[in-house]
């Protein structure tokens, strides 16, 4: 059975006067007004319709679980309604109060498409300027001021001050919600296009969503103070190496083989690429002045030490300690844990800091990505929205480059058309140049769902997607997503992750941050080196340039629309890589060089502002045989070694540094050449008597100017030089002592008148010969003897070595005592093969004595065989 009734009477108008005010009367008519909701009661009989207009009746049926709205049918069913429902918990009963103020309430609102929207139950934001219209507000709605529109801040030296009016009349409000009717919010609801089922967690919720309506029909400014969560998702590895942890080389971090390729041969992040490609190009300047990026991280949970206002070494950067305030407590001290251990949230701002901030090479936790570039502001705040515009008014006041929100809520309904969080980004990014970064979510939907990712997707923020190390998106997608960047990222060291051993520094000790609260500082981090090459840039030209550089997925490019960051690529699009210059400096402009003896090539190199001087490759090419050599490595000069071939070359020296910026020295034209070798035969002498059974000695003096080394005999491969001894009677001559070089050695002839020549040929072709005519006679078995020491040797520690072979046709080699030295001036020197001889020098410098050096050698039966060599001794003083 349904029936509907119309319930009225005075003293229900005369409560909701008490509870709206005087002029909500107005608002209300007669038994008559067809204004006044329905409420869709339920008893044993079934259902019942009833328009009411008292609010207390109202409140009444709410308790009892009935319904109410507008549009219901007999059925109760259609148009539009709303009810109550405990069991639509909110994540978390509270949020922490303000200045040591008791917890505040959090209530859930579920949109009719089933949207879950967290706010404080008993505040709202509105900004108001004059002080008699803000009074009437709190008159009107029992409000008490939370925050006024003073904004909190540290100057650089860390000392706490105030900006009076700096909220720009933004004022936190706690409104009693027992004086806001709910008689009229089917109305205002319809009025902004709501249709459906609305379920709260308590009345006090949708009391204060009907103020809300009501006081946003004007042209005041409101919001409720929605509740966003920490988009964390913690992990941490099990690593026992126990070693430096060396995070570059992290697939989060390194750029590929081939840092001009993106994107080719792995995910390509580049972050390491980016730090070296800055250091390289001379960022920063070692002279003149610059500014570390200032990267304010909005967050809780950091691991400050109250005294110091320091934690981990991480935080050591060498420009100034990190700059903090809490704007929950409005103090200078942002640190503490965020006490919500069931949830492992209780060091989030550290992750978050660690992953953007974290100072590199310092032998302990992570590296950020915006490093030893950026200076961090600390901001400690509770996640509401009233509290985040608090604290971007905040950062922005201390002059944040770049700002992250590692948050997120979702607003649909209760959306404003004018938010506190929205006017203070849009004030930090248009009057300070600020660049907002958000996360996009963990919960693996699309932002176009009809859900308002806040402050993801509010006007002027960059907001951040997750990928894996495959490209893939990992989290939240959707058209406003504008940029991608990894997760599980190993930020820094915690409390909670290690015990802080000073002698373990191994990854086990690193907290790994993940979800899109990781993406969200990553990107950040790399927005703070593009502020700090270029203050000037705003929030549109690092989104620009973001996207412009991204890389494409190549695992899910349909979700990861506009491509996920490259840092390196980013910091190159707006940081020339200045050109080396290179200069040939051997071979010179002419010169006549030889094919064998060429030396090196030499190129003299500079590289403007790289701080090490030019570091890279430099290649050497010549136009008739391409490239020549190329050499890699640091300093003023580099060199290496090439094979000319005879003939004209134009050479050039190409230096192309690490980041492929590369110049071209001026040509430099020489002649490479061939010398011919030169050949004497000193013995055995022309016309000499030799025997068959003789070992007869061979000697030539060979010159080459090329200075090929003729220490082979021929046949040999091609390029390689020889010496060979010919007979016209025996032909090529076998060398008898294998231990000796072919222009010093032995042979033996056959009877008869020979004409016998030595030939040298050198590497290329080139050669010479000499001859000479020799007898030789049947054997007599005579000792031969060869001194195998060089005509004029020079000296060494011991003196001057004396070496000879003998060869006897009956005894064999000779030994001992059989070989006897001597010279012409000093005479008798000593026996043996090897000999040092300390020769006589001349009293007056510069003056010299010459030395015939004797060698004799002595077979059983008392033959001598003699070889001689002459040596030049000076005097230099």
């Amino acid at each position: 059975m349904s029936r509907i009734t119309n319930i009225t009477s005075r003293s229900a108008l005369v409560h909701l006067g008490f509870l709206y005010g005087a002029a909500t009367l107005g608002l209300f008519g007669c038994k008559s007004n067809p204004g006044g909701p329905q409420v869709c009661h339920s008893d044993a009989d079934g259902s019942t319709v009833l328009e009411v207009f008292s609010d207390a009746e109202l409140h009444e049926h709410l308790g009892h679980g009935d319904s109410f709205g507008n549009g219901l049918g007999d059925d109760c069913q259609g148009g539009l309604s709303f009810r109550i429902d405990p069991s639509v918990e909110p994540g978390d009963t509270s949020v922490p109060g303000l200045r040591g103020g008791p917890p505040r309430p959090v209530g859930v609102i579920v949109s009719p498409d089933g949207l879950h929207e967290e706010l404080v139950a008993n505040e709202i934001s509105v900004r108001i300027r004059d002080r008699e219209e803000l009074d009437g507000f709190l008159t009107l709605h029992g409000g008490t001021v939370l925050r006024d529109d003073t904004v909190l801040a540290v100057d650089d030296d860390g000392e706490l001050f105030a900006v009076p009016s700096g909220a720009d009349g933004w004022h936190l409000i706690k409104v009693d919600p027992a004086m806001s009717s709910l008689t009229d919010l089917p109305r205002l609801a319809s009025e902004r296009g709501i249709e459906g089922q609305v379920v709260a967690s308590s009345d006090t919720v949708l009391r204060v969503f009907a103020l809300f309506l009501r006081e946003s029909k004007g042209d005041r400014d409101v919001s409720l103070n929605h509740v966003a969560h920490l988009h964390r998702l913690n992990e941490h590895p099990l690593d026992d190496q126990g070693n430096f942890y060396d995070i570059s080389e992290e697939w989060w971090m390194t750029e590929d083989d081939d840092p001009a390729t993106p994107g080719d041969q792995g995910v390509s992040v580049g972050v390491a690429a980016a730090f070296e490609y800055l250091r390289h190009t001379g960022f920063p300047p070692k002279n003149g002045l610059w500014e570390p990026a200032r990267l304010a991280v909005i967050d809780t949970g950091f691991d400050l030490d109250e005294e110091t206002g320091l934690g981990n070494p991480d935080y050591a950067s060498p420009f100034a300690p990190p700059l903090q305030i809490d704007v929950r407590d409005d103090d200078d001290r942002a640190g503490g844990p965020f006490l919500d251990s069931e949830r492992f949230l209780r060091w989030h701002g550290q992750g978050a800091f660690g992953v953007c901030c974290s100072y590199p090479r310092n032998g302990f936790g992570g590296a950020g990505t915006g490093g030893e570039y950026v200076r961090p502001i600390l901001i400690r705040s509770t996640g509401t929205t009233a509290d985040l515009a608090a604290s971007v008014r905040s950062a922005a006041v201390m002059d944040a480059d770049v700002i992250n929100l590692s948050w997120g809520g979702t607003c649909g309904m209760t959306c404003p058309s004018a938010s506190e969080l929205q006017d203070a980004i849009t004030r930090a990014t248009s009057h300070h140049s600020a660049i907002v970064f958000a996360s996009a979510g963990n919960d693996g939907t699309s932002n176009d769902d009809g859900q308002v990712q806040t402050p993801c997707e509010l006007d002027r923020v960059i907001c951040v997607g997750a990928i894996n190390r495959n490209g893939a998106n990992v989290f939240n997608w959707g058209s406003q997503v504008d940029i991608w960047a990894p997760t599980r990222i190993a930020s820094t060291v915690d409390p909670d992750s290690a015990g802080l051993d000073p002698d373990d520094f191994g990854s086990n000790e690193v907290d790994i941050f993940g979800g899109t609260s990781a993406s969200s500082p990553f990107a950040a981090g790399i927005g703070g080196l593009l502020k700090a090459l270029r203050p000037e840039l705003t929030w549109r030209e690092v989104q620009d340039i973001l996207q412009n550089t991204a890389n494409t997925s190549p695992a899910d490019s349909e979700k990861v629309a506009n491509g996920y960051v490259d840092a390196f690529r980013a910091v190159q699009a707006i940081q020339i890589n200045p050109t080396p210059t290179v200069e040939i400096g051997a071979p010179t402009e002419g010169d006549i060089i030889s094919w064998y003896s060429q030396g090196t090539l030499r190129a003299s190199l500079t590289d403007p502002n790289a701080p090490y001087g030019f570091e890279g490759t430099v290649t050497f090419e010549s136009n008739r045989q391409g490239e020549l050599c190329s050499v890699s490595g640091r300093g003023a000069s580099l060199s290496c070694d090439a094979d000319l071939e005879p003939g004209t070359h134009i050479i050039t020296a190409t230096a192309t540094d690490p980041f492929k910026a590369s110049a071209e020295s001026e040509p430099v034209t020489v002649d490479v050449v061939n010398w011919n070798p030169e050949v004497t035969l000193t013995a055995p002498t022309q016309g000499a008597t030799l025997y068959s059974d003789q070992a007869v000695p061979l000697r030539a003096n060979v010159a080459d100017r090329d200075f090929e080394a003729f220490n082979v005999a021929c046949p040999v491969a091609p390029g390689e030089a020889c010496i060979e001894w010919t007979s016209d009677i025996d032909g090529r001559l076998d060398l008898i002592d294998t231990e000796s070089v072919p222009w010093n050695n032995f042979a033996r002839l056959s009877q008869g008148a020979h004409t016998l020549t030595v030939t040298v040929r050198d590497g290329r072709g080139a050669s010479a010969s000499a001859s000479v005519d020799v007898l030789v006679q049947a054997g007599q078995g005579k000792p031969s003897a060869l001194i195998l020491t060089r005509n004029n040797a020079a000296p060494g520690p011991m003196g001057y070595e004396l070496r000879g072979r003998g060869i006897d046709p009956e005894d064999g080699t000779l030994r001992g005592a059989s070989l006897s030295w001597y010279s012409s001036r000093d005479g008798f020197l000593g026996t043996g093969s090897r000999l040092f001889a300390d020769l006589s020098t001349p009293a007056r410098s510069g003056t010299l004595f010459h030395h015939v050096i004797t060698l004799i050698v002595r077979d059983s039966d008392g033959n001598e065989g003699t070889d001689e060599i002459g040596i030049d001794v000076w005097r230099i003083d």
